[in-house]
């Protein structure tokens, strides 16, 4: 049965420096979609409904920092939640993937169980996003998970997203803050919520792969995900940098200092048949001016020629104000935005390119 490790207690955060700029953004991959057989062949590992969709939840940082935490606090409280249930593996799986064997995620649908992560995929395990995935799949022994949805990208019979190593251990802040949802019972909540905890790398964390990036959930659901959630980073010399979702506090004194973080909400309703996953080096976005007062230039620059392009501007609360198909790119594209109508504050440019890569860009209209 999934056990639950939390550790009962309370760290005081101590901020050390000014905020400065080394969350790039946290973002989501499309890791797998369920299908018939998976169902057929999970018995023992609970309910999975067919066309659930496992998500990987990444913060990507520049390179020398470390992932600290993430959190709820009053002023901006975490909320994980789905509009059906999540799928949480009865058989072997658990509250964190530092306890499951490599051997235990072969069996039945463990390898897609919903946890919290500080960069752990298995015990044993780094996370790292499959496209970064350089020694194939660990494989299934009852001859499931084999779906090549191209939604959900490369197939995790290919490349199952974790390479050898030893991950930082989960330190569970505050009263429970898994709230019961991710424990043993296969569908059972559809929301963690907390305003006084979260989860931790006591020691820092940071990614396999050159990007940087550290895997801090997974969640596998069959119904609409949405998040606001808020990171905590250590920066190379030591200090701590805090980004949150919404109403930044930029009190100049360090030790209450906030970033507006890009990503920090989600919202899976919002992504249509594409893998929100950075794009690896195929292609630069840029926004400019920044900030910008009437209209921004965004600036595409391809390696090739793609199709199903697009953005979306959104709002600090995650709502969409702008949408705008851009077609066929060959190479590079120019696109005038018109933002005058848009209300001062902080927006998040959300561009799409050949229908799986997405990047995200923070824009301030004046």
């Amino acid at each position: 049965m999934k056990k639950t490790a939390i550790l009962l207690c309370f760290i005081t955060l101590s901020i050390l420096g000014k905020s400065q700029t080394g969350l790039e953004q946290v973002w989501v991959e499309k890791f797998y979609v369920s299908t018939v057989s998976d169902t057929a062949q999970n018995a023992t590992g609970g309910t999975l409904p067919v066309g659930s969709v496992t998500y990987r939840v990444w913060v990507d940082m520049k390179a020398g920092y470390k992932f600290t935490l993430a959190y709820g606090n009053t002023a901006h409280p975490l909320n994980i939640s789905t509009t059906t249930s999540f799928f949480n593996n009865q058989d072997r799986g658990a509250t964190t993937p530092n306890g499951i064997t490599t051997a235990q995620m072969k069996k039945n649908t463990v390898m897609l169980d919903s946890w919290f992560s500080v960069g752990a995929a298995a015990s044993g395990q780094i996370a790292v996003p499959k496209p970064n995935d350089t020694n194939g799949s660990i494989g299934n022994t009852d001859g499931i998970l084999k779906n090549n949805d191209p939604s959900a990208g490369i197939a995790i019979s290919s490349e199952d997203g974790m390479v050898a190593g030893t991950p930082q251990a989960v330190t569970f802040i505050g009263p429970d803050p898994t709230g019961g949802v991710f424990d043993a019972v296969s569908q059972f909540g559809n929301i963690d919520s907390t305003s006084n905890g979260g989860w931790s790398s006591l020691n820092g964390s940071v990614g396999a792969d050159t990007s940087n990036n550290v895997l801090i959930l997974q969640l596998t659901t069959d119904g609409r995900l949405t998040f606001h959630i808020n990171v905590q980073l250590e920066t190379p010399g030591g200090t701590v940098e805090r980004y949150v979702y919404s109403n930044p506090n930029t009190d100049p004194n360090p030790n209450n200092h906030e970033n507006l973080g890009t990503g920090l909400i989600f919202d899976s309703g919002l992504i249509t048949n594409t893998t929100e996953i950075l794009n690896p080096g195929m292609t630069a976005v840029e926004v400019y001016p920044n900030p910008a007062r009437d209209e921004v230039l965004l600036v595409i620059t391809s390696l090739g020629k793609s199709n199903s392009n697009f953005y979306n501007i959104y709002d600090v609360t995650g709502k969409l104000v702008l949408h705008q198909e851009l077609g066929l790119i060959t190479d590079s594209r120019s696109e005038r935005i018109d933002i005058s109508s848009l209300p001062r504050g902080v927006y998040f440019v959300n561009c799409t390119i050949d229908g799986v890569y997405t990047t995200t860009r923070k824009l301030v209209k004046m």
